[in-house]
Parts: structure tokens; C-alpha cells; sequence
């Protein structure tokens, strides 16, 4: 029998609000890489070294009741050979409406003429729904409002649902620092939201790599889990800044200012979705810094300009539950192509 010399795999590429991610359709790939083990990680890191990409995104049409499609993300790692499966869909919920109704997941006779289509994803990695509410006039999608169902990640037995520390705030000695407060939050990928006054330094960029570097294994260390490593996201009271794009944001447009650690910039969706569920419960870092807004929407001033976020939460028997939390996405397809790999097995 021959073997095929090549694998031709479709893919799209989108740039959504964690930047740019590589989706292709489960029932595309060769019969090994559709199930989890090495033939699946071992293509993933050849696709994503071909295409100059580390965010990817596997979409099926799904078997849940209630849902349209299922997703699991992979994240491939600096060093170009490790790959994670474990990463939530959030940054990317976006992305994956639109090509869920471009790539026909979404009967067409289910689609308005005009409106929005709710497209339901079940994230396999995390076992949540995403609901993404996708702008259709003449089936030409335009923007889109993504809402998060229960979306906090397998609670912690004696640490709360949220908390994986069970503090609203761990303060943290460190050597070279003054005393740093921080919020330690879990939902599905740990972050530490960082007052950025403790840390002596004035704006965005100001904390210094050697403090995200400390804070990191000081955090990693206290929720008690040496991977993956947690996010740093810096929180400020409102300040006039200059956006990426030029434009000028001034102070009293925004509730909040946040960025990401250097050299990073915030990834928009997922650690806008930590602060507006930090900014609902007392005593954390953010909600601090909240003290003054009299508002269920938050507005996150952040390198790339504003978002706003929704997200409501709840006290029960002594721990915090968020039900939902609604934020604006965004999606703009870059290109559709056939990817060609050697078949490593011809």
C-alpha cells in the first residue's frame, strides 16, 4: 500500500483579542491527531513551527446538547517543542464564533438576516460553555459580545472556587521590594492582579522584569502549583495614556488602568475577565481601587485602548461564585489556506 508523502491540512487564521490563532476543523487532520497523544501534540508543533504561531485552536461540531461546536486550544511553549492542551478558549471565543459560522457548524437556515446569532461552544480543555452573540446582517459578521457561563475553573476543596490561596489579598516580602499586595485568582489560568503603588514604580512598564520575575515564583509558590506559571496583570487608579493606535485616553474615561508584565502586553480578554471578577468581591487589589464607581460595567483602560467588562458574582456559604461575566470581542479573518506537511511516516 502507498502512504501519502504529505498531509494538506485547511486552516484559518484569525486575530482576535489575544492576537493571532491558527484554526482548523477536527475532521481535517489525519485520524491519529484526532484524539489526544504524541501523533496529535507531534503535528501541532510542526504546524505551529510552519506557520509562525503558538496559539491554536481545534473546532468540531459538537455532541453536547445545547451547544454548536466544540474547542480545544493549544498553546506551543518558547522553546518550540512542548505544547499545552490545558489553556481556556476565552482569549479566542471570539475568533471561534465567526469560524464556526464561516466554516458552515451553523445551518444557514438557523442564521438571521439580520441581528445576532448566539453561538454556543463547549471548551473541552476546561469543560465550560462560552456563548459568543455574533453580529449577522446578511450573513456578513461584523462584531462581537462574548458571555462567559460559570466560568471558573474546578473549585479547590477548603480554598473557595475563586481564590486559590482562599485570600483576596496575599502580600508578599520580597527581597529587593517594598511589602507587594496582590489578588491571586484561578479560572483556569492563574494571574495575579498586582497593585502597581507597592511596587515603587510610576506607569505601565515601570514594574521592572526582575520583580515579574520574583512575583512569579513567589505566586507560583503560594497557590501552590509550579505550572503553568502565572500571569501578571499590574492595576493602577485611572490615568490619562496614549494607545497603541496613538489615540489618547484621558483619565475620567476609564475606571481602572492595567497592563501586562514586561514585556508582555495585557491579553485582553482573559485578564480582563480576572479584573472585572476582582472588581465585584471586597477586599481585592482591584475592587480597591474601585471604591468610587457605582457601576456594573467596568471600563479596563489597557496598551490597546478600552474595554469594558460585566461580570456577576456572589457570596455563598463563604465563598464567591461568578455566574457570568459578559465583555466585547473581536475577530477579523487574515487568510484561509492549505498548510502542507511531510508525512513523517512515508
Amino acid at each position: 500500500m502507498n502512504i501519502p508523502t504529505h498531509i494538506d491540512i485547511p486552516v484559518s487564521r484569525m486575530e482576535g483579542d489575544s492576537g493571532e490563532v491558527l484554526l482548523c476543523r477536527l475532521e481535517d487532520l489525519p485520524a491519529n491527531a484526532r484524539v489526544p497523544g504524541p501523533a496529535r501534540d507531534d503535528l501541532f508543533v510542526r504546524l505551529a513551527d510552519v506557520q509562525r504561531t503558538r496559539h491554536m485552536l481545534v473546532v468540531s461540531a459538537s455532541m453536547r446538547p445545547c451547544h454548536d461546536v466544540d474547542c480545544v486550544a493549544a498553546y506551543v511553549a518558547d522553546d518550540g517543542t512542548n505544547i499545552n492542551w490545558d489553556r481556556d478558549c476565552i482569549g479566542h471565543a471570539a475568533a471561534i464564533g465567526v469560524f464556526a459560522i464561516r466554516q458552515g457548524f451553523i445551518h444557514r437556515e438557523r442564521l438571521p438576516r439580520e441581528g445576532t446569532f448566539a453561538v454556543r461552544i463547549w471548551q473541552q480543555n476546561v469543560r465550560k460553555t462560552i456563548i459568543v452573540h455574533v453580529p449577522v446582517a446578511d450573513n456578513a459578521v461584523e462584531g462581537v459580545r462574548v458571555e462567559l457561563v460559570d466560568p471558573v475553573a474546578t473549585p479547590r476543596p477548603g480554598t473557595g472556587s475563586i481564590f486559590p490561596t482562599g485570600n483576596a489579598v496575599d502580600r508578599f516580602d520580597l527581597p529587593g521590594f517594598d511589602t507587594v499586595s496582590a489578588t491571586l485568582i484561578d479560572i483556569g489560568t492563574p494571574t495575579m492582579l498586582v497593585d502597581i503603588a507597592d511596587s515603587g514604580a510610576s506607569g505601565a512598564g515601570g514594574a521592572g522584569a526582575e520583580l515579574t520575575r520574583v512575583l512569579r515564583a513567589a505566586g507560583a509558590a503560594r497557590m501552590g502549583r509550579a505550572s503553568p506559571i502565572p500571569r501578571i496583570v499590574y492595576v493602577s487608579a485611572p490615568r490619562a495614556f496614549v494607545a497603541a493606535d496613538g489615540a489618547h485616553v484621558a483619565g475620567c474615561d476609564v475606571d481602572l488602568c492595567a497592563w501586562g508584565a514586561v514585556p508582555d502586553l495585557l491579553e485582553s480578554a482573559p485578564d480582563v475577565v480576572t479584573i472585572g471578577i476582582g472588581a465585584g468581591i471586597p477586599g481585592t487589589v482591584v475592587n480597591r481601587k474601585m471604591e468610587s464607581v457605582a457601576r456594573n460595567t467596568i471600563r479596563v483602560g489597557y496598551p490597546e485602548g478600552i474595554v469594558s467588562v460585566v461580570a456577576s458574582v456572589r457570596c455563598m456559604d463563604g465563598e464567591w461564585i461568578v455566574t457570568r461575566v459578559l465583555l466585547r470581542g473581536s475577530a477579523r479573518a487574515l487568510s484561509e489556506n492549505i498548510v502542507r506537511l511531510l508525512n513523517q511516516a512515508g
